[in-house]
């Protein structure tokens, strides 16, 4: 199930029209003061779901490919996207696979 079809969770739609911001995205006008378009949010989706709109800014352009991994959350060093319980739990799930203990491995967790 993508994220776009997941109940509860708050929308977060680009001003430009371009899609949905990638999950944990904060509100749109401190998404764009704190996004620096750098682009390592689209880098390091596994389902390649994220992509960069005419301003540089990320946003789902495959928005049901999107697993909610947290993966672009994990890497966003500017707090354009944080960890969500959603995306946290995603992430978890990503570094049980890898069998790798969530609280061991060195990242930007904020929450």
């Amino acid at each position: 199930m993508g994220f776009i079809e997941k109940q509860g969770r708050q929308d977060r739609t680009a001003r430009d029209g371009s899609g949905q911001r990638p999950p944990g995205a904060v509100a749109e006008a401190v998404f764009q003061a704190e996004c620096i378009q750098c682009d390592d949010c689209a880098s390091v989706c596994p389902q390649q779901a994220i992509r960069q709109d005419s301003a540089g800014y990320p946003y789902l352009a495959a928005a049901t490919a999107c697993s909610s991994c947290g993966l672009c959350a994990d890497i966003c060093m500017h707090n354009a996207i944080v960890l969500t319980a959603e995306t946290q739990a995603g992430l978890k799930a990503l570094m049980a696979l890898d069998n790798i203990d969530i609280e061991d491995r060195p990242g930007p967790f904020r929450r």
